[in-house]
């Protein structure tokens, strides 16, 4: 059995992958920067904006049974209050972080059921169900990846899915894309720490019974 984890080279995805790695699971990654990708070491090119990405990477996969589907990429829009928002704007940050996710998902969730096991996570955000101002299309982005895990669940009763939804952790991308202020407001100490979080969704993936929303913060009050 393998283990995909799209943007699995920093960050939280690579903090799944060495723990999945410490548990024997073969782990494949993803990245949508093509220098970086590498067949022998298991990194393969999905890029979320490109049509038909999912497609091409579902043909470099084909011969990879997938038991493990983890979702922790995601294409950040400029962070703006509503009133500055087009409709054709809005509509492209959800469908970059919809639609090749929707197709991976989908692929992925057929050849599980063939063999009635298989267990996918998605990595959703505490902004999902406690929003802030200036966060729209990224708050609209999360609730939809939730409710396509509960769709999908209630369809494919046989596999484990989930969509955790954490606050904000203590990685290289989060201090860089948040501004000192808010950070500051929350409290450097109240940051999650990558390895928690990355248990919290290994035990979802690894144990059928689990919930299929998580919710972890760690106390964080926004």
């Amino acid at each position: 059995m393998h283990a995909l984890i799209t943007g699995g080279l920093g960050g939280l995805g690579s903090e799944i992958k060495r723990q999945l790695q410490n548990k024997g699971i073969n782990c494949l990654v993803t990245t949508s920067r093509p220098s970086l990708t590498d067949k022998e070491k298991n990194i393969f090119h999905w890029d979320m904006t490109e049509e038909n990405s999912s497609k091409n990477l579902l043909k470099e996969l084909k011969d990879f049974e997938i038991g493990i589907f983890i979702h922790s990429a995601h294409i950040f829009s400029e962070a703006k209050l509503a009133l500055q928002i087009k409709p054709e704007k809005l509509m492209e940050s959800v469908n970059n972080n919809l639609k090749e996710i929707y197709s991976l998902t989908l692929a992925f969730s057929k050849k599980m059921n063939r063999k009635k096991n298989g267990s996918v996570c998605i990595i959703g955000s505490y902004l999902a169900i406690n929003p802030t101002p200036g966060k729209l299309p990224y708050i609209i982005e999360k609730n939809a990846l939730q409710g396509m895990v509960l769709g999908l669940q209630a369809e494919f009763t046989t596999l484990n899915f989930n969509i955790i939804h954490p606050g904000l952790i203590n990685t290289d991308q989060i201090r860089e894309r948040l501004p000192e202020e808010v950070i500051n407001k929350i409290g450097v100490d109240k940051l999650l720490n990558p390895k928690e979080v990355s248990e919290k969704i290994i035990n979802l993936v690894l144990h059928p019974n689990s919930g299929t929303i998580e919710h972890f913060t760690g106390g964080q009050v926004w």
